[in-house]
């Protein structure tokens, strides 16, 4: 589930004429976010319903089925934080039709709904909220909602990337390693996993670990795969713990060590890769 967050705890949604301004708070949407903020959850009900009933701000809606979906203050009641959602939505606040499109897809409220799930994440996207892009990406991919289109997929993470959603940059970097919906685009591909793995994606780690052992769409660097697999063994990635004991094993990007190279490959084993297991003799 999306929700408005930063650190510190939960932070609702803005309007853009209260991001423009440090004004005192004077609209209900703007007194309602100040309750919350207070921990006055009570006023902020009310602030926050009279802001989407009564003032129409699609934000107002958006935050009171948070605190119904979350329980933020008052009972926890999903059949009217899919109601608010959905009314958001209709707003064109792509947040909104995101969460609403999880409840759809998980049946939150009342059966599986993927058809519904995915014309929800479609506005979502279409209203440049990425995980809408990825989430109907995914259901393209896979035909979940009954039809699979595999070109549009990659263009829809392709968008989600753009967007700066991670999970659709790593479904992006694995359709153009396997020339799925397109050509293969190594380079590009590669180009995508070292800025994931740098703010700590686990699987594009390894996978950027993979491109710079094998030469995929640049020149081999083995220093910088040690560097990617052991961040991803570090997050107990059974297949890179055993990538950094073939590393060691054969001195390429560190120093050899039959030490270190048997530390790793039990260490994969451990995590239940059955070849590490076969390299230390273990079962």
């Amino acid at each position: 589930m999306y929700f408005a967050v930063a650190s510190g705890g939960t932070v609702l949604a803005q309007t853009e004429a209260q991001k423009q301004s440090q004004a005192a708070p004077k609209s209900n949407f703007d007194q309602g976010v100040a309750a919350w903020k207070a921990s006055n959850y009570s006023l902020a009900k009310q602030k926050l319903n009279a802001a989407c009933y009564t003032d129409g701000v699609k934000e107002g809606c958006f935050n009171l089925g948070v605190m119904f979906e979350e329980g933020g203050g008052v009972p926890i009641d999903l059949k009217t934080a899919y109601n608010l959602f959905s009314k958001a939505c209709v707003m064109n606040y792509g947040a909104a039709c995101y969460n609403a499109g999880l409840f759809e897809a998980l049946g939150k409220v009342e059966t599986k709904d993927q058809k519904a799930a995915e014309n929800y994440f479609r506005k979502a996207c279409d209203l440049n909220f990425a995980k809408g892009c990825s989430n109907y990406g995914s259901f393209l991919h896979a035909g979940t909602a009954g039809t699979k289109n595999l070109v549009q997929a990659r263009s829809l993470f392709k968008k989600a990337c753009d967007l700066k959603d991670d999970t659709g940059c790593f479904n992006l970097a694995l359709y153009m390693r396997d020339g799925v919906g397109g050509s293969p685009d190594h380079p590009a591909a590669r180009t995508v996993l070292k800025p994931l793995c740098d703010r700590g994606h686990i699987k594009a780690c390894h996978e950027y670990g993979v491109f710079l052992t094998s030469g995929l769409g640049g020149p081999v660097d083995h220093v910088t795969a040690f560097k990617a697999f052991e961040k991803a063994c570090s997050a107990n990635n059974n297949i890179s713990c055993r990538s950094l004991g073939i590393l060691y094993q054969n001195g390429e990007g560190v120093a050899a060590s039959a030490t270190e190279s048997k530390k790793f490959f039990k260490k994969a084993c451990d995590l239940g890769d059955s070849t590490a297991c076969g390299v230390i003799g273990q079962k």
